[in-house]
């Protein structure tokens, strides 16, 4: 089995989320350490580059900007390339024309675009809601095969199919894998510190902005918080509210080893998002021995687990705290052991083996 990656679509350095080219890379090494499976890869020459290993055909042309990167998906993405037996969009779309015969599969992810548009129109345009709507759409229509992160995001996928009228795509459930899955079990060599960790977003359904206003209150009832650490971009109304909590520091983005000592040492990962396709964080956080708090009702819900201690409910900050007071209680050793449960379900070659079987499925 061969399959070409399309890749021209990722410029994580200008990207909004960096989470599809983790997964990108991720499965990619995955698939190339089983030794069944040849890849190759089209890029740009801005683009993500696969790993050591896999052929790499760059485009004579950048795509790290908006016109250059649409102009390509459009032209480029559907057109004859590549001799693999399918081709893969790892970012979940396919804007342009079919014209290839080969199976064509996409990794789309969530409909997190469905729910902000119709929560948060004013997040941005309403010709950017309008053509990344219409690119779902048609991207559904095309692709042979579906993937999906979680069982969360496939049944959210053929609700909006069928809300749309659409044929019923093929959905197809393989999980993903995460950073320091090594480390799952282990014990972190630095010693935990009285704060708890956010991964702060400007994007609404993330919730940092409530975070930020529901930790203030709870301050304000002379409750013992940990601190809170914020770290990633806010917008610029609430940065202004941090500056005035005393529980509450913002951290710029940190690089990678950095971010896992970090994570490693707090007591807390708090992941309030309303919608997720599958919620990363959590599963890392869990590998670095970290419990954490999340909204019931998500895709992370569904990751960590039937009675996972730290879920809540709604927009109370009461019904918050009670999630962090459920897993600052909690033994060290049951996190670790939900982590080992976890990485035997997502790790990365489990990730590889379900979306080879459903390659399968087209060829």
């Amino acid at each position: 089995m061969d399959v070409d990656f399309y890749v021209a679509d990722q410029n994580p350095h200008r990207d909004r989320s960096l989470g599809i080219t983790a997964y990108t890379e991720g499965l990619m090494r995955a698939l190339h350490a089983r030794g069944d499976v040849g890849l190759a890869a089209l890029g740009s020459r801005s683009s993500w580059q696969p790993p050591a290993g896999v052929p790499f055909r760059a485009l004579p042309w950048a795509t790290d900007r908006l016109p250059a990167r649409m102009a390509t998906d459009l032209l480029v993405a559907g057109a004859p390339w590549g001799s693999g037996s399918l081709r893969h969009f790892p970012k979940g779309f396919l804007t342009g024309p079919r014209l290839t015969h080969r199976p064509l599969v996409g990794t789309v992810h969530d409909t997190i675009v469905v729910h902000a548009a119709r929560r948060y129109p004013q997040a941005r345009s309403r010709v950017a809601w309008a053509f990344w709507l219409r690119a779902l759409r048609r991207s559904l229509q095309v692709f042979d095969l579906v993937l999906a992160d979680s069982e969360h995001a496939r049944l959210s996928i053929l609700d909006w199919a069928r809300e749309q009228g659409l044929a019923e795509p093929r959905v197809v459930t393989t999980g993903i894998g995460a950073r320091w899955e090594e480390r799952a079990g282990t014990r972190s060599p630095d010693p935990r510190q009285d704060e708890v960790v956010h991964l702060a977003s400007t994007e609404p359904h993330k919730r940092t902005a409530w975070l930020v206003d529901a930790w203030g209150l709870l301050a304000e009832r002379g409750l013992d918080l940990p601190r809170l650490l914020l770290v990633g971009p806010l917008p610029e109304s609430t940065r202004n509210r941090v500056a005035r909590l005393r529980h509450v520091e913002m951290l710029p983005r940190l690089a990678e080893a950095d971010l896992a000592r970090r994570v490693a040492a707090a007591r807390a990962l708090l992941l309030p998002s309303e919608i997720e396709g599958f919620g990363l964080p959590a599963l890392e956080a869990h590998y670095l021995g970290t419990p954490v708090v999340y909204r019931l009702g998500t895709a992370v819900a569904e990751v960590v687990g039937e009675g996972a201690a730290g879920g809540f409910e709604g927009d109370d900050p009461d019904a918050l705290w009670m999630a962090v007071e459920a897993v600052l209680a909690q033994d060290p050793e049951a996190t670790q052991r939900r982590a080992l449960a976890l990485r035997e379900r997502f790790a990365w070659a489990r990730c590889a083996e379900r979306t080879v079987a459903a390659y399968r499925q087209v060829l």
